[in-house]
């Protein structure tokens, strides 16, 4: 693993506010941060990240499984009484997932170390999904990486998959923040994109503010 320092893109701002990023800086400070990047070869990305990453969901599961079916360990954690049997009727009638985010420790030396494990929660969703690819996109082309330099990121493509696999085909998705508008016109690999649409169907995708 190496930390290296590229530099912002010099025109960061102007695609950020193209692509409907409004937060990138938050309360004055930088909420996305290109100024260095961490490079890692295949292997450390398997064996250390991905593999740990992999049981890690797998013991999270198995976790909430042993946590339902304990009122003290509900107690601990501070579930409300009230939310506790839509909780274990969920979970035993086997409820889709849609996608969740590790926060992960990492030296480089090891499997990485599970922090936090935040849930269907939309934080980094969209910059992981989206506007990263378009940061690597524009990296390359201004020739500031070397050409076939790729990312270990599937996640655009795994939310196509996994909302063919929870919805019927035809479905309407309602999305709470990216309202599509005649002025956006959404990068390739963006959701919801080309992409996403021809996969799942037809998808129309509303605001509820504009609903």
């Amino acid at each position: 693993m190496q930390r290296i320092a590229t530099g912002a893109r010099p025109d960061l701002k102007e695609k950020a506010r193209e692509a409907g990023f409004t937060f990138h800086h938050m309360h004055g400070e930088p909420y996305w941060d290109e100024e260095t990047v961490y490079a890692f070869d295949l292997s450390e990305v398997e064996d250390m990240i991905e593999d740990p990453a992999t049981e890690l969901h797998g013991l999270c599961r198995e976790a909430v499984d042993h946590v339902l079916r304990s009122e003290d360990l509900m107690d601990r954690l501070a579930i409300p009484p009230g939310a506790r049997a839509m909780i274990a009727a969920s979970w035993e009638a086997g409820e889709p997932e849609l996608y969740g985010r590790f926060d992960l420790a990492h030296d480089g030396e090891g499997p990485a170390k599970l922090l936090e494990y935040n849930a269907d929660t939309p934080t980094a969703l969209y910059e992981s999904a989206a506007f990263q690819w378009q940061w690597l996109e524009d990296m390359v082309g201004a020739g500031r990486l070397p050409q076939g330099t790729d990312q270990f990121n599937g996640l655009h493509e795994a939310l196509v998959a996994r909302l063919a696999e929870i919805f019927a085909r035809d479905t309407t998705c309602i999305s709470p923040v990216f309202p599509m508008t005649p002025r956006i016109t959404p990068p390739p690999n963006t959701w919801p994109g080309p992409r996403a649409r021809r996969g799942l169907g037809r998808i129309s995708c509303r605001s509820p503010r504009s609903a």
